[in-house]
C-alpha cells in the first residue's frame, strides 16, 4: 500500500554559515532569500532535473515533467526577528498557498524549529514549457497532485 503524502507544510533543516553574517552579527537579509529557494527546492523540486535529487519518492514538482521549468515572477519577504549566527541550523517550512492555471505561489516560514519565526516568504512561479520558453497550463492531473501540497496563505504585515 503506498504510504500517504505528507500533510503540509513540507520541512527541512537548513545550515546557517558563518559566512552568512554581515557587519552586524546576524544572518544578512540576501541569505534569507537563499534560505527561501534552497528549502523550495530541496522540498519541492525542480521539474527539469530529476537528477539533482536522491532516489525515492520524486519531488513534488516532478510531476510537472522534464520537459517543464519553473520561473520565478515574484518574491516577497518579511523579517519577523532578527536571525543571529550562533553556528545552528535554522528550521524551514515550505507549502503551496495558491495554485493557478499557469502559475504556483509557494509560501516558505523559516525559524528556530521551537517556535520563533525569522522570516516569511512567498514566492510565485510560472509554469513554462522548457523547449518553447513559453507558459503553458497546468493539467487536471498536475493540479490534483500539487493540491496534495496545498496549505493555508500566509499573512503579511500591510
Amino acid at each position: 500500500m503506498p504510504e500517504p503524502a505528507p500533510t503540509p507544510p513540507l520541512r527541512t533543516t537548513l545550515d546557517l554559515r558563518w559566512a552568512d553574517t554581515d557587519q552586524y552579527r546576524h544572518v544578512n537579509n540576501v541569505t534569507a532569500v537563499r534560505l527561501a529557494e534552497e528549502a523550495r527546492i530541496r522540498l519541492l523540486g525542480l521539474p527539469e532535473k530529476p537528477e539533482h535529487f536522491p532516489p525515492g519518492a520524486p519531488p513534488v514538482l516532478a510531476v510537472l515533467g522534464t520537459d517543464t521549468f519553473t520561473m520565478t515572477v515574484s518574491q516577497r519577504f518579511e523579517y519577523t526577528a532578527e536571525m543571529p549566527y550562533a553556528g545552528q541550523s535554522v528550521l524551514a517550512e515550505v507549502w503551496l498557498s495558491k495554485i493557478g492555471s499557469r502559475s504556483l505561489t509557494m509560501d516558505c516560514r523559516v525559524g528556530d524549529g521551537a517556535g520563533l519565526t525569522y522570516f516569511i516568504a512567498r514566492v510565485s512561479v510560472v509554469i513554462m514549457d522548457l523547449a518553447a520558453h513559453a507558459p503553458r497550463a497546468l493539467t487536471a492531473s498536475e493540479t490534483e497532485h500539487l493540491r496534495e501540497y496545498r496549505g493555508e496563505p500566509l499573512v503579511f504585515r500591510d
